[in-house]
């Protein structure tokens, strides 16, 4: 089951990079100003941090997006420049927000979880006939003969 999660996650993850990378190419023919390029990649982020499962597929994407703002979307075009100050910034942002968007997905999750399994414990209860304080311990076994 984790693996399928972990394949899905991937496969989410390269989809998102890829379509904030395209519409910037599409941005960067249609429009002469670049200023939508981080945007698009710290919202890609963001989306990536969301949806997957854990920090690490959000914190690689931040990485992976600063290269290609870099590489692709800064003067001196298809070469890396790291002695720019926005690069540095921009890494700094992509990645405050990969790991503050994962922590908060995390907390959520842990949330709905314990919420669901106080509901099941309060539903057992009310199936069982006693009160939820009374629930923790167990109903004794049924042997077919009336108590004496």
């Amino acid at each position: 089951m984790k693996n399928r999660q972990r394949q899905k996650d991937i496969l989410f993850s390269i989809l998102i990079f890829c379509s904030a990378f395209a519409i910037n190419l599409l941005i960067q023919k249609l429009f002469t100003t670049q200023t939508l390029v981080p945007m698009i990649f710290v919202f890609g982020v963001f989306l990536i941090s969301l949806k997957t499962h854990g920090y690490c597929y959000g914190i690689i994407s931040a990485i992976i997006s600063v290269f290609a703002v870099n590489f692709a979307f800064t003067y001196p075009y298809y070469a890396f420049d790291f002695f720019i100050e926005e690069s540095i910034l921009s890494a700094v942002i992509m990645l405050v927000v990969a790991v503050s968007t994962s922590t908060l997905n995390i907390r959520i999750r842990d949330q709905e979880k314990l919420r669901s399994e106080n509901e099941k414990e309060r539903m057992r209860a009310i199936c069982c006939g006693r009160s939820p304080m009374t629930c923790a311990r167990p109903l004794p076994p049924y042997t077919g003969h009336p108590p004496r």
